[in-house]
């Protein structure tokens, strides 16, 4: 989270995600936390078989670039 003054905080607790699971259908992430919430457009592909270690790769990889967000 990134606040007016411009520090940010990592949350890890407190907010929830709708829906829970992703499925090809999935258009939209919402997050709410105290209050406030924002939508998350997302494109939802299966995963190919062979490539679990790039998939690992990258899941840790959007981890990180959505921490720093």
């Amino acid at each position: 989270m990134t606040y007016d003054d411009g520090t940010r905080e990592i949350i890890q607790e407190g907010f929830t995600c709708t829906p829970t699971v992703l499925t090809k259908e999935a258009k939209e992430i919402t997050v709410a936390y105290q209050g406030a919430q924002t939508i998350f457009s997302v494109n939802v592909t299966e995963r190919q078989s062979g490539n679990d270690d790039n998939n690992n790769n990258n899941n840790k990889d959007n981890s990180n670039n959505n921490s720093a967000n």
